[in-house]
């Protein structure tokens, strides 16, 4: 329209620089000097201009090998907190699901959707990515169950497809095993043995790879009645996470 105020083209690059970051929009708001509903919309423009050229271009694909998750957010609360919120009659509210589908080799993403966790949805990704592939491929998903109806529906036998099953310490059948981390079960306690007898950086690294604490991991294994765990001064010093090396350093050069 005349005569209408518009950024300059360098802070709207600078607020989608910021976006990519990571940054929030207040805070972006305050460093660029514009207001929230200046920021939101360069962000809103970019991404329906994102979403057409993916949707054009992202076509034809030689992948050799795909995988598809899901991942979990929410939108205005969780959804066993939206009966309690001040969205509880907004229909968007609650939990959403973003699935993906991306090459393996190469991390391209094929293609994305957001919705629910349902069979339709299921179906929309596998319908959508069959057209987007120009040959056979290796398709890989979690145990969700309604990826193997809608792999079947979509591809027909036209895929070679397999379910990648994360086993966790409770039963297949307990809600409980749905959480990322869970009781020890034996055949990870064995592998944490290795780990105690492992020396040097390859056990921190290990260690820190499963976000384990070493105290947290002669405490689990000393419950489960397989191996006996060291004595701390069977531990080497570099490893023990009471306090920093440097730390131990200073005290002995004060005494």
């Amino acid at each position: 329209m005349p005569g209408m105020n518009k950024l300059p083209l360098d802070k709207r690059a600078k607020v989608l620089e910021l976006l990519c970051e990571g940054m929030s929009m207040r805070s972006i708001e305050r460093v660029v000097g514009c207001s929230i509903n200046t920021v939101d919309k360069p962000l809103r423009e970019a991404g329906e201009a994102a979403l057409l050229y993916h949707d054009v271009h992202v076509r034809g694909v030689k992948s050799q090998r795909v995988q598809c998750d899901e991942i979990w957010s929410f939108v205005g609360a969780k959804q066993k907190n939206v009966p309690a919120s001040s969205r509880a009659t907004d229909p968007t509210a609650g939990d959403c699901w973003a699935w993906t589908a991306i090459d393996a080799d190469n991390e391209l993403l094929l293609y994305y959707l957001v919705g629910g966790r349902d069979a339709e949805y299921a179906l929309m990704l596998m319908d959508d990515l069959r057209h987007r592939l120009a040959n056979r491929v290796q398709l890989t998903t979690d145990g969700h169950r309604p990826y193997l109806q809608a792999v079947e529906e979509a591809f027909g036998a036209d895929v070679d497809c397999g379910m990648l099953v994360k086993l966790y310490g409770e039963p297949p059948a307990s809600p409980e095993a749905a959480r990322r981390y869970s009781r020890l079960t034996k055949e990870f306690a064995e592998e944490a043995i290795d780990l105690v007898e492992t020396r040097g950086r390859t056990r921190r690294k290990i260690a820190g790879d499963r976000r384990i604490g070493l105290s947290t991991l002669l405490r689990w294994l000393g419950g489960t009645g397989i191996g006996t765990p060291p004595t701390p001064e069977a531990i080497t010093p570099h490893c023990r996470r009471s306090r920093p090396s440097c730390f131990n350093h200073t005290r002995r050069s004060l005494s």
